[in-house]
């Protein structure tokens, strides 16, 4: 049986892929397994789940020339610490998340003759918007790293096909796992929808308002600022930004630029997800590209309808109409076309989406993403 398990990632902000590593080097811990952090120096506004994991008794690594920018003497400088540290520390497996930490981890992981090496591929490092030659050298990497790895995980079956199309890795690499979430905390909508109101209530928002929301990161991944533009569009809605980041100005600025702030409401970085998702009457999610957001599934755990970008996996988790609608991602037309659809059968959307609410409390917890996890590392629970 394994010893030690490294997780490896490039930064341990708030975000989905860095909830899943440390979820899963929770649970080998509750386990008797040595599970580790490996992870570089960089936070930023988005927030840092640090604290959480040293409180969960998961101790945390730091690979100090690990950064998220490409920095060919940095990358190099980390891909010599990593291997060394590896060699030093002889782990069972190492799993790789995200993209610069996945390919120098991949890379040293081999170099250092670790028996097992794993990645998990939480959406690829491009989008539409990426230049073609950055996107090129991206894709170049990922092929050579998929050699170095004997199983990539795909959150969703569309990442999986995309990996594929641009032959990285074969077939037989590729294991399909969904991403879970805690639906514990969805357990009691009532309580949720109460607190939700209490919510709304301190930012002054209307009781009889439509409350669009979102969760995540104000990054240009997650493209908020098309919220704002939206906005303009549906003066009878109110909006609910959960979530910092480096576009946090910006969106005030825009706000302030187009009068409204009376509108959009910054809730910041909050830990009672579920609660602000109780204060919100539909969910929206604009990325650029995605693996399959753990968000959609919380929106779908508490009721909620759903406009999101058909981006990466995306479109899996997004319930079919009337509960759900996806757009083009990108394109600030197409998001408003979608909006405007779901609000002109807002009843029916809201009815389909409680009803559907069941099925993906019941499908999406996170025991079965661990437990999927566990069985590909080769032990049982």
């Amino acid at each position: 049986m394994p010893v030690k398990i490294v997780q490896l990632i490039t930064r341990l902000i708030v975000g989905g892929a860095q909830r899943i590593a440390l979820e899963t080097a929770a649970d080998l811990r509750r386990r008797g397994i040595d599970a580790e952090i490996w992870c570089g120096l960089q936070a930023g506004p988005e927030g840092s789940l640090a604290d959480e994991a040293a409180a969960r008794g998961v101790p945390i690594v730091r690979v100090p020339p690990l950064v998220k920018e490409v920095a060919p003497a940095r990358d190099l400088a980390a891909l010599r610490w990593i291997t060394q540290r590896l060699r030093a520390t002889r782990p069972d497996i190492v799993h790789t998340h995200s993209s610069k930490a996945g390919i120098l981890g991949r890379w040293a992981a081999r170099k250092a003759g670790v028996p097992k090496v794993y990645h998990t591929i939480h959406g690829w490092g491009w989008s539409n918007e990426t230049p073609a030659v950055a996107r090129a050298a991206f894709v170049t990497a990922e092929r050579s790293a998929a050699r170095w790895a004997d199983r990539l995980i795909a959150v969703s079956e569309r990442v999986r096909d995309e990996g594929l199309c641009r032959a990285i890795g074969r077939p037989d690499l590729y294991e399909v796992i969904l991403p879970g979430i805690d639906t514990a905390a969805f357990a009691d909508l009532g309580g949720i929808r109460e607190r939700g109101r209490e919510l709304r209530a301190r930012f002054g928002i209307p009781g009889d308002a439509i409350v669009a929301g979102t969760v995540g990161r104000l990054s240009p991944q997650k493209n908020p600022l098309a919220i704002i533009e939206a906005a303009r569009a549906f003066p009878q809605v109110h909006w609910l930004l959960v979530g910092d980041g480096p576009l946090r100005s910006k969106i005030e600025a825009r706000a302030r630029a187009l009068g409204l702030e009376g509108r959009i409401h910054l809730a910041g970085l909050r830990r009672d997800v579920s609660d602000c998702l109780g204060a919100m009457d539909l969910f929206v999610l604009t990325s650029l590209w995605e693996g399959l957001p753990l968000t959609i599934l919380e929106a779908r755990a508490a009721g909620l309808p759903i406009v999101a970008a058909d981006a990466g996996g995306t479109r899996d988790a997004v319930p079919p109409s009337p509960a759900g609608r996806t757009f083009a991602a990108g394109d600030d037309h197409a998001l408003q076309r979608a909006l405007g659809s779901l609000l002109a059968d807002f009843p029916a959307a809201r009815e389909a989406s409680l009803a559907a609410r069941a099925h993906t409390v019941a499908e999406s917890g996170i025991d079965r993403m661990l437990a999927q996890i566990l069985d590909l590392y080769g032990l049982s629970r």
